[in-house]
C-alpha cells in the first residue's frame, strides 16, 4: 500500500481573538512655568514707597503740618505702586 504524501482537508474553522497590550508612550514636551514670586502679594513695593514717602513728608513742615505732611507722602508714594501691583495682576491673569 502506498501511503499519501498529503491529508485531506475534511473541514475549516476560522479562529480570531483580538489582544490588547497596555503599552507606554515617551515623549519629551516643552513646558513653560512661571517661576514662583517671592512677593506673592507684591507688597513690598507699596511698603517702600509708603516708608519713602512718610520719611519725605516727615521732611517738610512743623507740629500738626509734619504729620499731614507724614500721612501725605505716604499716601502719595504708596499709591501708585499699589495701582503698578493690581494692573500686573490683571495682566497675569
Amino acid at each position: 500500500m502506498t501511503q499519501p504524501k498529503f491529508a485531506e482537508v475534511l473541514a475549516v474553522k476560522e479562529v480570531s481573538e483580538t489582544i490588547r497590550t497596555p503599552r507606554e508612550e515617551c515623549q519629551d514636551v516643552q513646558v513653560q512655568k512661571q517661576a514662583p514670586v517671592k512677593d506673592e502679594h507684591r507688597v513690598a513695593g507699596t511698603v517702600i514707597g509708603g516708608v519713602a514717602g512718610g520719611v519725605l513728608g516727615h521732611q517738610i513742615g512743623g507740629g500738626t503740618g509734619k504729620t499731614v505732611a507724614t500721612v501725605a507722602g505716604r499716601r502719595s508714594a504708596a499709591m501708585p505702586a499699589t495701582r503698578c501691583r493690581r494692573t500686573c495682576r490683571r495682566r497675569m491673569s
